[in-house]
């Protein structure tokens, strides 16, 4: 949307100030209440400022060309949520879903300019005005959240990062990974699943938080550190650190699996397919050889990132010994294709994405876990139902039914 760069400088100031309150929240320094981005800008910042803001989008909303952009952002959005109370009526969590999506269908067709402006943001900041003094507040909050949507950092590797100087000022290096900047775990650091999963510095008394990786696989992890010794690195968060950030996490429960994985990994097959009874696009692609396993994940409600359609990969690598087998080394990334390459990988299984470097979210290195049948303990199918969606197919796989072998 080419009208949000008039205001990057604005946005820009609104993520910065975003992220200092999230460290001064962690810390345990704030107690005031915030409404974040662009209201909390316009209740702190002069009447000099705010209004040179103001006076340039009062111009914009006069372009016709500027009014279209919005409704199709609008449209955009709602058509987006539709996709997502669809997928979930389908998957049997209505609620509302059925309320809302039909509810959104009919704001389709009346959905217009002055619909928008005088029943998203007048009707808004007329109901809110001792927090929203003026409408054009809540449109510039719309364009606010589209900027930090086009311009997400998700799948960025970020060296010379605030946490690797944070430690730095400490006289530790933390010795990210050169290439997929992931932070090892040290001896003075303990990994907690409580809430957010995070490493908490024993010596420093401070939380780094660890980003991509869900709860329960952080539990598992925990659990699997117990029985055996490996190194592990970790997806962090980069810019939320600093001096004694806390734990502020609720305790969750555990999810129980109750299936069995009924092979070896050394008895599948080169190369395997599943895909979904309902939709032949969400498919698990598993390929072996040698000494090493790959799961990849194509589905229907793909992510877009800058252009690249994003699939989840899981790789390992095992070893035999006294008929045992063990897994030494296992990771997961998010990879990218072009069009042209993710058509082909429907075709070609074995086709690789090349749009993007892989985005690595954690790994483990120098390890001899043993491949336990019960899934319970299973590091492999533990992993997959971390980080892929499409549990229907995952348990498939650990049944060894209908797998289709190319």
């Amino acid at each position: 949307m080419k009208y949000i760069d008039r205001f990057e400088d604005l946005f820009k100031t609104c993520v910065k100030q975003e992220k200092e309150r999230e460290i001064s929240i962690f810390q345990g320094n704030e107690n005031t209440q915030s409404f974040g981005g662009i209201i909390d800008f316009f209740q702190k910042e002069n009447n000099e400022t705010t209004n040179r803001y103001l006076m340039e989008l009062s111009e914009l909303v006069t372009y016709n060309d500027f009014q279209s952009s919005i409704v199709s952002l609008k449209e955009k959005n709602i058509k987006e949520e539709n996709e997502k109370l669809k997928s979930r009526i389908e998957k049997g969590v209505t609620n509302y879903s059925s309320i809302i999506l039909a509810s959104n269908e009919q704001l389709l067709n009346v959905l217009d300019w002055n619909w928008i402006k005088t029943n998203c943001y007048e009707k808004i900041s007329s109901e809110f005005n001792s927090i929203i003094s003026d409408w054009r507040i809540c449109l510039l909050d719309d364009l606010y959240k589209e900027y930090k949507r086009t311009h997400s950092k998700k799948f960025e590797y970020v060296k010379d990062n605030p946490l690797s100087k944070f430690y730095l000022s400490k006289g530790i290096n933390l010795k990210m990974e050169n290439n997929y900047e992931l932070c090892p775990v040290l001896d003075n650091f303990v990994i907690k699943a409580n809430g957010i999963p995070k490493l908490y510095d024993k010596i420093n008394d401070t939380h780094i938080i660890i980003r991509f990786l869900p709860n329960d696989f952080v539990n598992f992890l925990i659990l699997l550190r117990s029985k055996y010794t490996f190194d592990i690195s970790f997806r962090p968060d980069y810019e939320l650190c600093g001096e004694h950030i806390k734990d502020f996490s609720l305790l969750l429960e555990g999810v129980v699996f109750g299936n069995t994985f009924e092979t070896l990994i050394s008895k599948l097959p080169p190369l395997s397919l599943l895909s979904d009874d309902v939709n032949q696009n969400d498919r698990l692609i598993i390929k072996k050889e040698t000494r090493d396993l790959t799961f990849e994940e194509l589905v229907n409600d793909f992510e877009v990132y800058e252009d690249s359609i994003v699939t989840q990969v899981i790789h390992l690598q095992y070893i035999m010994d006294n008929s045992k087998e063990y897994v030494t080394h296992i990771d997961h990334e998010y990879a990218f294709y072009n069009i042209n390459e993710y058509g082909e990988k429907n075709i070609k299984l074995t086709t690789k994405g090349s749009a993007k470097k892989r985005f690595k979210t954690f790994k483990i290195d120098n390890a001899k876990i043993e491949f336990i049948l019960d899934v319970n303990s299973n590091i492999v199918y533990q992993t997959l139902k971390a980080f892929f969606k499409n549990d229907l197919l995952i348990n498939e796989y650990f049944k060894a039914v209908n797998l289709t072998v190319r």
